[in-house]
């Protein structure tokens, strides 16, 4: 069986992790729980759900990557054994510190990419649903981490400004 589509969906989902530039860890690098619990002045209308990381926040960001993942992991699961359920997207532990959250989002990227190493090529044509086959659901859960990236790098670079003014 053929794997080298299979090898180059996980190189893309390992360089939205850990890549040198545009990935997760290097957005991620040195976030304390202050900078995790901040969110812009964007989003203080955006209604926050029980227990949940202030919207907007990287705390936030983070714990809905965890989500989504869980969710991602059951949906192939569903796909590979359609008796498995899948589960819903929601979010982890509400109550969880950033640095519990950010420790269960790598453990959880280890379980998706097990998974998806677990995968033939001819596995990646399987519908997911009638307009996205397992290959192009697999990239789409790629992109979505890349864009919570560049969404973290900005709330960075917000707060950083914030900080700076605030002790003007």
């Amino acid at each position: 069986m053929s794997r080298a589509v299979v090898e180059t969906l996980l190189m893309a989902l390992e360089h939205a992790w850990d890549h040198t530039w545009e990935a997760l860890v290097g957005v991620l690098a040195g976030v304390e729980e202050n900078e995790a619990a901040w969110s812009a002045p964007a989003y203080d209308d955006v209604e926050r759900r029980d227990g949940a990381p202030k919207p907007g926040s990287i705390h936030w960001h983070v714990n809905h990557l965890a989500g989504c993942k869980l969710y991602y992991i059951s949906r192939l699961a569903n796909i590979l054994d359609p008796g498995s359920p899948p589960r819903e997207n929601d979010l982890l532990e509400p109550e969880a510190t950033y640095a519990e959250e950010r420790a269960r989002l790598e453990s959880i990227l280890k379980d998706e990419v097990n998974q998806i190493a677990s995968l033939e090529d001819d596995d990646l044509e399987r519908p997911v649903s009638a307009e996205k086959s397992l290959t192009e659901f697999i990239v789409a859960t790629t992109r979505h981490d890349t864009w919570h990236a560049g969404q973290i790098a900005v709330a960075r670079r917000l707060y950083a400004r914030a900080k700076s003014e605030a002790n003007q």
